[in-house]
């Protein structure tokens, strides 16, 4: 069985326009979906003291994803504000994943929490750029998430070397300005470059192969979370053929393959994985009067 952690962000999605909370973070969403895919999945960050923190843990819980490596701090969790403008999803603001902007998640001393993980995940939300060394020292596969962050020449240059799985968001990119950037990516040391294309599917550019893929129809609810479960399928699909020697574009082709099943799958799901729960008119107003801008 595949061992999977998630190390940074978690948050709260709150839609205002349904007065709703869901759990979310890019981190967070890959350690539940690779639970819900079959891989022992656990899930390290900063929890705040409040009630968007014992949501999160509470679906954490729910779905058998181990958070014993998580710490509890005495500030508001991580949460993002979601409104809907002309039937299009529109993003309000945030606290920037609360605890993880400002306090470190990863230290030395916890290197031994790190141990025996086929597969480590993060991203640019989680604030970990300058623990990207202590992840690879854990000896697991390092994936990152971009998501638009890739823009930042100065990240990008530093991350990409660093890491064996880079992920970028790049809907508004056409297909041969995707490519160039996963070239880029792959000369500056990451073997494996996914761009998402938003409805146009994604591409792939691993160890000299090229793949392109597109979505699975389906009638979406919700896209959030739909990049993320994209990323953990294919992570899935792939690790494991790794493991079992299997590195050619047959096992890149079912990766591909399984990140678009599984992501139609999301886009049905209110929410990035579900659990719903209703925030009242002073959690809202009290969000927004803690959003960094």
């Amino acid at each position: 069985m595949m061992n999977f952690l998630g190390v940074g962000d978690n948050v709260c999605d709150v839609y205002l326009h349904e007065k709703t909370m869901y759990p979310g973070g890019q981190a967070l969403n890959l350690s539940v979906y690779m639970r819900r895919l079959g891989a022992r999945s656990a899930y390290f960050g900063l929890f705040g003291n409040d009630e968007l923190a014992a949501h999160v843990c509470a679906a954490l819980d729910a779905e058998g994803v181990d958070r014993s490596r998580c710490r509890t701090v005495q500030a508001p969790n991580g949460y993002a504000m979601v409104d809907l403008v002309d039937g299009d999803r529109h993003f309000v603001g945030s606290n920037k994943s609360g605890p993880a902007r400002t306090q470190r998640i990863v230290r030395a001393e916890d290197m031994p929490l790190l141990a025996g993980f086929d597969l480590i995940h993060t991203s640019n939300n989680s604030h970990l750029d300058d623990c990207l060394g202590l992840l690879r020292e854990s000896g697991a596969r390092l994936s990152y998430d971009f998501s638009l962050s890739w823009k930042d020449e100065k990240r990008f240059g530093a991350v990409c070397p660093q890491v064996d799985f880079a992920f970028f968001s790049c809907g508004d990119l056409p297909d041969e300005e995707a490519w160039a950037l996963a070239e880029r990516a792959q000369a500056l040391g990451c073997k494996t470059a996914v761009a998402t294309l938003g409805s146009r599917g994604a591409l792939c550019l691993r160890n000299g192969m090229r793949m392109r893929h597109a979505l699975e129809p389906v009638q979406a609810v919700d896209t959030m979370g739909a990049g993320d479960s994209f990323a953990a399928a294919f992570l899935y699909s792939i690790v494991n053929a790794e493991k079992q020697g299997e590195v050619g574009e047959a096992a890149l082709r079912a990766a591909m393959e399984h990140g678009a099943r599984f992501a139609a799958t999301t886009c049905l799901v209110r929410g990035a994985f579900g659990y719903g729960a209703p925030v009242s008119d002073e959690q809202i107003t009290r969000m927004m009067q803690g959003i960094i801008r």
